[in-house]
Order: structure tokens, then sequence, then C-alpha cells
């Protein structure tokens, strides 16, 4: 068992993939596939305990509707380093983004403290594995520290041997408590900074216009820049919208509630909700019709 609770979510995750035992959402994911994947878990296994990942993740308070109805208003730009971490590309990852791998995939034991408890209790913890404990309680993006410190001092001493002058180094240990209290102050104090930028960021009042990514919208602040058009902010549609990539889920059921547009002449694209087109505002989608079903998806269920 990896001692680093990071590393043991990571290879739990690579060996369910590689076993098929993941959802299908994880097995390529996208930033939208985990908020998805969240829903369908919440729906699940709507565990108490893991309320409080959840409430790490977000950084927020349990909603008083309730987790789901809080998922279901989530936007994907907000889960977009997970995909990021499983593809190696992000160094030093705050413990959060584990914390909610680690739910998604039934991660045991879990969360942190209960991994390393286990560890703890099997008698394997390391006096280094003291200071990652109670790191585990401060803020996620907190200074990361070496847990043995060492402050080399010099001081010339006179040898009485040979009457040479040698130079002794001696190694002087700083107290484990006042140097971890120190940091501890640190990274609290830039984590809440850091806090503080995000949510000025990303607060709704700054984020009043989206954009077309290709396969649902996303919402940015007016004024960023972005290789597509930038239009007001329709949350209806940001909730809701979204191209469908895998017409083998559309049905019978689906008709009147999928939409559809004409791409060329024999081609359609479908959408999940009604709306004007996302590259094209002259045009509405239609609601899909059973003509249109059988045309386009003809082994249809």
């Amino acid at each position: 068992m990896p001692k680093d609770y990071s590393a043991a979510v990571l290879a739990d995750y690579e060996k369910k993939k590689k076993d098929g035992s993941l959802s299908p959402n994880l097995l390529d994911p996208k930033a939208g596939d985990f908020r998805e994947d969240c829903l369908s878990v919440y729906r699940k296994r709507p565990k108490k305990e893991d309320e409080e990942i959840l409430n790490l993740f977000f950084r927020t308070e349990i909603p008083q509707n309730g987790y789901y109805s809080f998922l279901e208003q989530t936007y994907a730009h907000q889960y977009k380093q997970l995909p990021k971490i499983l593809a190696g590309k992000v160094s030093n990852a705050g413990l959060r983004y584990f914390e909610l791998l680690a739910w998604l995939i039934d991660f045991q034991p879990r969360p942190s403290t209960a991994y390393y408890k286990s560890i703890y209790n099997d008698g394997n913890r390391t006096d280094d594995k003291v200071g990652d404990v109670d790191s585990l309680k401060s803020i996620e993006d907190k200074t990361k520290i070496e847990d043995k410190e060492k402050d080399f001092v010099l001081q010339d001493e006179s040898s009485n041997e040979n009457n040479e002058e040698t130079t002794k180094i001696t190694v002087v240990h700083k107290n484990p408590l006042i140097s971890k209290k120190y940091y501890k102050t640190i990274g609290a104090f830039l984590g809440v900074f850091f806090v503080l930028i995000a949510a000025y960021i990303f607060s709704p009042k700054n984020l009043q216009c989206m954009y077309w990514t290709g396969d649902h919208y996303e919402p940015i602040a007016c004024d960023q820049k972005v290789s597509a058009s930038v239009i007001a902010l329709d949350t209806f549609s940001v909730s809701h919208l979204k191209k469908i990539s895998k017409r083998d889920t559309i049905t019978t059921a689906s008709i009147g509630k999928v939409h559809y547009t004409k791409v060329k002449i024999d081609s359609v694209d479908f959408y999940t909700t009604k709306g004007d087109h996302p590259t094209n505002s002259t045009k509405r989608l239609l609601p899909m019709t059973q003509y249109i079903l059988d045309k386009y998806i003809p082994h249809h269920r």
C-alpha cells in the first residue's frame, strides 16, 4: 500500500481502469464528465460521511436543499483540473482533487485521514507520516514543507591537536513543533489568499458571459479572450444545452425532448434541449420527431 494518499488513489484509478470496473465517464474524462459522474455517484451512494469530501472540494457547507441539487448547478470549469491530474500534467495538485477522485472511484479507506489512520494501525507508519497527517488539517493550497529541516552552523574551533585551525560543522535541528506551526501559519495565509482570489474570479458576478466549446456552453468573464464567440450568459443553456455525441443514447422516449438541427442535406446534430443554434443564432433547434429519429438513427431502441 503506497504511503502517500494521492499516489494510492491514482494507483487504484489505474487498476480499476484496467479491470473495467470504472464508470464510463471516467475512462477518458473531460471536465464535464466529472460533473456527470458526481451526480451519478451521489444518486447511487449518498453517504453522510462522504459529504465532508464535497464540502472540501467545493469549499462550502452542506446546502440546505441537499447536495444533489447543488451538484446539478455546478459548472464544468470547476472540475477542469481533474483531467489534467489524471494525465500527469499537474504537479503538487491539491488534496481536495484526490479526495473527490477517491469518492468517485469508491477508493477505500477514505478520506485521507482514515487512510493514514489505517497505515498507523497496521504498524507501517513512519515518523515522517506524523507530519503528513497533521498537514491534512491545513488548507489545500498550503506551502509544502520538508518534515526534516536542518540548519547548518559553522563554528570555528581551535584544535588542540597539532595546533592546526579546523572548521567543525555542527548540525542544529530546529524544534519541529515551532517549524510546523510557522509553516502552517504561512500555508493558511496563502490558502486564504488564493481562495479569495479564486472566489473573486469565479464569482457569478464576474461570469456574465459564455461561449460554446463545441459540445457545451462554458461561463466566462465578458472581457476574457477565447477563440469562440462570447455571448451573454444564459444559465439554462449552460446547465442543460449540450451536443449529443453518443447517438445510441437517443431512443423513442427522446422524441420531443431531444432537439436537432440540420448540418448538411443528409446530416443532423442532436442536442439535449431547446434553444438557439450554438454557432448560428439565426437558427432555432427543433424538437426531434419520429420521422427524424427513424431517418437518422435507424437502429434505435
